[in-house]
């Protein structure tokens, strides 16, 4: 098949003419090694098989001239094997056949009749095929034809092996499959092939088996006949699977510069994976070095060291960018590793306090969105698991805060709403009784401090305007009242500072001449009950005797003080100064004071997750 295009001697001719008759006997069929079924193969004798084989298909060159190969492929024609050089340049008829053979179905591959004597002569081939296959699916093997008797063939062994490796070496590291093109006689002659058993061999061998036994292909016939090809042609029989070989999908490498192909085409203006990263090909098929570009209406980034797409987090410029499992730059919420993270439109990891359509958020340091408890510049905030800084009132872990507009939670003294309450140093709303600044306040069990007249646990207790809770000597609306060190409500007989007192059922205190339980009294103007003395009351003269109670004695001399004393509106009830029996509990009279005392202003601590409830006076 190389030697077409020879200068042919009178013997040489002779020789071809014994062949094209003895071919002709055995009929056209015969000559094409034709399927007999499956894999086997009738023998140019019509007498002999050959197994094995997995594919049948030609070798061509401009010799052949224009060729059909829609008909081609009709008539078994699987491969090709395109001769890429005429003369020192492209043969004229490789780009027509390439493209033509693929339209057609027909897998293409291509080989170079060596001229080399010396390694570099070798690559230069090697890159003389490799610049010209480069646009094309080469899904075969790329051949190194080793025949040149007038240059291989004077050269020894070792050197022709070195010149070998030297475009086998190329065409591996660029990528594609080599192998070796030779006939039986070089084989046995011309080359080292132990030296070069890691390359696949085509041989050549015509209308007889090859004596080299392990072929990866086979050149059976010079001077076959294939249904759309002009005249003779050379019939290859392919053994060995190059599908595992030559995979569709590969990197290739040409002067330096890696391209990717699929489905053995260079891939141009594509975002290609190659089973590990992703890469962007530009119009020339390049790596796209470039760092952000916009691809397939994404914004993604491609590393200026190796092209590489980026995923997941990476930090460019000092930024923090997060690209999705397709690449895509994300902006706005990110959910990552069971975290939440914000990007701003250009893609940005965001930090710090977030407004997102009026919801507050707070990212950290590291962008991923803060929840429940955060401390900053000694303010304590509360940001729900949706990320939320919450506001107003919140039930948190069984404890009520408050929080500003600003999302801050309060502390102290807070007037809310026109109700007065006390966040501890913790923040949690105060219930029951709690003693601030010596005072003892009562807060309801909505935090709600209480005032005025308040019955807690059987007792009654008195709050001021301000809320602090009253001891001793009261006024209210007129009435005076008694409220013991605990601020209880006292009734019935009481001493104070020595004087005894009486008190109603009501608490209020009693003034004049009062009847308890059936015996008078005379409790003075400010309460307090005489004692070892005499009075006139009800037009009626009365002693009174150490215990208080009053006694009708006669009318004294004239000289002696007529005092008028009105009784007390007291019911029979109560015992006399010294009884432990209960008196009668009624509500108290409720103030009216004009004046309510203002609450006064706590300092208080950043606070403390939670603070104890005070404990009722006197506990």
């Amino acid at each position: 098949m190389r030697r077409k295009g020879k200068q042919l001697t009178a013997a040489a001719l002779s020789l071809i003419c014994f062949f094209s008759l003895c071919l002709s006997s055995y009929g056209a069929g015969n000559a094409k090694l034709s399927r007999q079924s499956g894999g086997t193969y009738r023998l140019f004798d019509g007498s002999s098989t050959i197994d094995g084989v997995l594919h049948r298909g030609v070798d061509v060159s401009h010799w052949q001239g224009d060729i059909d190969w829609d008909k081609a492929r009709a008539d078994d024609v699987d491969f090709v094997m395109l001769g890429t050089r005429y003369k020192g340049d492209t043969d004229p008829k490789f780009r027509e056949n390439a493209e033509q053979a693929v339209k057609s179905g027909v897998k293409i591959g291509a080989y170079i009749y060596s001229y080399a004597t010396t390694p570099e002569e070798a690559e230069q081939e090697a890159d003389f095929i490799l610049k010209l296959i480069k646009d094309y699916p080469i899904s075969y093997p790329i051949a190194f034809d080793a025949e040149n008797e007038k240059t291989l063939g004077s050269l020894p062994k070792a050197q022709i092996s070195a010149i070998v490796h030297a475009f086998c070496k190329k065409i591996s590291d660029a990528g594609y499959y080599p192998i070796l093109y030779a006939n039986d006689y070089w084989i046995q002659n011309k080359l080292d092939m132990p030296s070069l058993s890691q390359y696949p061999v085509w041989v050549a061998a015509y209308e007889r088996t090859p004596k080299y036994d392990r072929p990866a292909m086979w050149q059976g016939t010079e001077s076959g006949a294939v249904a759309g090809v002009q005249g003779n042609v050379d019939i290859d029989l392919q053994f060995v699977d190059f599908s595992d070989k030559i995979p569709p999908n590969s990197w290739k490498k040409f002067d330096g510069v890696w391209y990717y192909y699929e489905n053995y085409r260079m891939q141009k203006n594509a975002l290609i994976f190659d089973g590990k990263d992703s890469y962007y090909l530009q119009d020339d098929g390049t790596i796209y070095t470039g760092g952000f570009k916009e691809v397939d209406g994404s914004k993604r980034y491609f590393e200026p060291s190796s092209g590489k797409m980026r995923l997941g987090w990476r930090q460019i410029d000092g930024k923090w960018y997060h690209f999705s499992e397709s690449g895509a730059l994300q902006i706005g919420w990110i959910s990552d590793g069971g975290k939440f993270y914000y990007a701003a439109p250009d893609g940005t990891m965001q930090t710090g306090w977030l407004d997102d359509s009026g919801s507050l958020y707070y990212l950290n340091l590291d962008g991923s969105m803060q929840t429940r408890w955060l401390m900053l510049e000694g303010n304590w905030y509360f940001l729900g698991d949706d990320g939320v800084t919450e506001k107003g009132w919140q039930t948190i872990d069984n404890l009520r805060y408050y929080f500003g507009q600003d999302g801050k939670m309060l502390t102290g003294w807070q007037k809310l709403d026109g109700k007065w309450y006390y966040l501890g140093q913790g923040g949690d709303s105060k219930t029951g009784w709690q003693k601030l600044d010596n005072n003892w306040y009562y807060f309801g069990p909505d935090g709600v401090m209480q005032n005025g007249w308040q019955q807690l646990g059987g007792n009654w207790y008195y709050l001021n305007g301000s809320g602090a809770m009253k001891t001793g000597w009261i006024q209210v609306n007129g009435s005076w009242y008694y409220l013991n060190q605990d601020g209880v409500l006292q009734t019935g007989w009481q001493t104070v500072n020595g004087s005894w007192y009486y008190l109603g059922s009501d608490g209020a205190m009693r003034t004049g001449v009062t009847d308890v339980g059936g015996t008078l009294y005379s409790l003075g103007s400010s309460g307090a009950m005489q004692v070892n003395t005499e009075i006139d009351y009800a037009e009626k003269h009365w002693t009174i005797d150490g215990s208080g109670a009053m006694h009708e004695a006669a009318v004294p001399d004239s000289g002696a003080r007529n005092e008028q004393l009105t009784v007390s509106a007291g019911a029979k009830v109560g015992r006399a100064p010294g009884s432990t029996a209960p008196a009668e509990l009624k509500a108290p009279t409720a103030e009216t004071e004009s004046a309510i005392e203002q609450v006064p202003a706590l300092t208080v601590s950043a606070p403390a997750q939670k603070a104890s409830v005070g404990h009722a006076p006197g506990e």
